[in-house]
């Protein structure tokens, strides 16, 4: 009997130093999902990482539409001068009434008003148009004219494409993303006026229906779970001493959670960073024999129990219906899915920059060969370094009228020898097809169509139609002004 009495003190020792390290235990593992959950809810209010969309392209865009109707005619660009102001559409829509260009150029006239405000405007003591003078009126101008004209043409297409990546990138995505990570937070129906509400918890925020039968509904609904007790007093099996009030509007227990958790994220949300997330709380859940039922879950379930029900050391949210068949485990879970979509959004964003980069790079050089030529007083003539073996002295693109002999005159030259029975002599013709072109056509023809890295990838637009008029460029069409 004494040998009894000796034990049972040793024994009740034991039983509660085993009790008190399965409660560490529990404190434990909740402590760490907390934790963890924490850095999920650290994003609410964080900015989504925006991709570097290049901004050369609209002012260089802006700077050519100006040097358009610098060179365009003097009454056309009167049109938008209100005594020296810009001329609201309001004061100039009578002169077009029931016109039948009318409604159009209502839509395009703030675009071009653009061009004229950007063409009035000065920098520092000098005015836009002393830093960028048009050419002179005549060949010059009417060249460059006509070559901005068909560039913008030829932009137009790509400039709407650019814009709208852009926007892509910068604006539509990014913000998309940034809601998608407050519905992974609160729940789906979410906003930044109305963050916490029913839309948070499921089943009038009861721990049964809200942790067992609806778990991961959103990343506050899965910490509340983990954290408070189902009678709604104070729990300290996070780690800090936290009240849950389940049953009621989450908005007070979110707030005691943030609390606990501390600083939230300052830096913008990237795709990677969420996927990482995502990869991390998969390792987290955690699975719970119960007979024969497999229980996945994060907190903590006791030995024995098949399910969470809100009791001390049974705090936890299952997911275990989200690994049935027909499901995509994980991927089914409502805030993770939410979170992947957000890294979509991220990802796609970042596909718009690059493609609106790209195309911003391929009109800027045109654009830029296009204002080479505003920049052009007069034809850069090029010529050939190939001199014939008859007379080294005459070059390719020399008229055909100077060529004397025949065996000058030939198709290598645009030119055609009429005679067939002089030698020598005026008989030199420009060849069928080529017209009567002289050497100033040619080589304007040469500057429309400039060599090297600076030509545009593309073709001049047959709606543009060129036509060469007593020697100047001409549109055979009414002129196009662009937006």
């Amino acid at each position: 009997m004494a040998r009894k009495n000796i034990c049972m003190p040793f024994l009740f020792a034991l039983s509660i130093k085993y009790t008190l390290r399965a409660n560490a235990a529990m404190e434990t593992a909740n402590a760490e999902d907390l934790a963890f959950l924490c850095e999920i809810a650290a994003l609410d209010g964080a900015q989504a990482q925006i991709p570097q969309v290049s901004d050369d392209l609209t002012a260089s865009l802006k700077a050519l539409k100006a040097m358009n109707l610098s060179t365009a005619d003097s009454t056309w660009q009167s049109m938008f001068s209100d005594n020296g102001k810009p001329r609201a559409w309001e004061k100039a829509k009578a002169q077009f009434k029931g016109a039948a260009f009318e409604n159009d150029w209502e839509k395009q006239w703030p675009n071009w008003l653009e061009a004229y405000t950007l063409q009035q405007s000065s920098s520092g003591t000098s005015k836009w148009l002393q830093q960028n003078p048009p050419p002179p009126p005549g060949y010059a101008r009417d060249t460059a004219h006509a070559f901005i004209n068909a560039t913008l043409t030829e932009i137009e297409a790509d400039e709407i494409t650019y814009n709208d990546q852009k926007k892509q990138a910068t604006e539509t995505l990014p913000n998309a993303a940034k809601l998608k990570v407050l519905e992974a937070l609160y729940g789906e129906g979410a906003t930044e006026e109305k963050k916490a509400g029913a839309h948070t918890v499921t089943g009038n925020g009861k721990y049964a229906s809200t942790c067992v039968t609806n778990g991961g509904k959103s990343v506050f609904n899965d910490m509340m779970c983990i954290c408070g007790l189902q009678d709604n007093s104070a729990s300290n099996e996070c780690g800090k001493s936290i009240t849950i009030t389940f049953g009621t509007t989450p908005t007070d227990s979110i707030q005691n959670l943030k609390d606990a958790c501390g600083d939230t994220q300052k830096t913008p949300i990237t795709a990677a960073q969420l996927r990482a997330l995502v990869a991390a709380f998969a390792s987290k859940i955690r699975a719970h024999k119960n007979n024969n039922d497999r229980i996945l879950h994060i907190g903590k379930v006791n030995s024995g129990n098949s399910a969470c029900n809100g009791a001390t050391g049974q705090l936890c949210v299952q997911y275990t219906k989200h690994f049935a068949k027909g499901h995509k485990g994980i991927l089914s879970i409502p805030w993770i899915q939410k979170l992947e979509a957000a890294a979509n959004d991220l990802e796609n964003a970042a596909k718009a920059a690059a493609k609106a980069n790209a195309i911003s790079k391929q009109i800027l050089a045109e654009a830029k060969n296009a204002m080479r030529i505003y920049k052009t007083t007069k034809p850069v003539l090029q010529v050939s370094n190939q001199q014939t073996k008859e007379d080294n002295t005459i070059k390719v693109n020399e008229d055909c009228s100077k060529r004397q002999t025949n065996s000058t005159c030939t198709a290598d030259n645009n030119c055609k020898w009429t005679s067939t029975t002089e030698d020598k002599g005026k008989h030199c013709k420009p060849k069928d097809g080529e017209g009567h072109k002289t050497k100033e056509e040619r080589e304007l023809r040469e500057q429309l169509m400039p060599k090297g890295k600076s030509a545009p990838k593309r073709k001049l637009k047959a709606s543009a139609n060129l036509r060469i008029v007593s020697r100047r460029v001409t549109l055979a069409k009414i002129p196009i002004f662009f937006k």
